[in-house]
């Protein structure tokens, strides 16, 4: 560790309050500061889920709107075929 004279630790605090920071830094309140990340922890790891939950929710919304536009596609191939097949039918019998 570095050793200063009382001139350059005041020299040192002079230019840390002109800059506006705080020279005199509490020990106990930063290590509890170390402390205070378990519920931070908790809270973020509860909004993860609730997020996880709601894609999980508009993954299905959208994989039963997906199925649905698929069997109406089929639908729809299945009418084009059979209008075609009744098309072809009226022209050859005229």
């Amino acid at each position: 560790m570095a050793s200063y004279t009382k001139e350059e630790l005041a020299q040192m605090i002079a230019q840390l309050q002109d800059s506006g920071q705080n020279a005199g830094v509490c020990i106990m309140a930063e290590m509890k500061k170390d402390r205070d990340w378990e519920p931070m922890y908790h809270k973020e790891q509860k909004l993860r889920q609730e997020a996880e939950g709601e894609l999980s929710i508009l993954k299905g919304i959208e994989s039963n709107r997906v199925k649905e536009l698929e069997k109406r596609v089929s639908d729809l191939l299945n009418r084009i075929d059979s209008l075609e097949k009744e098309l072809g039918k009226r022209i050859v019998t005229g």
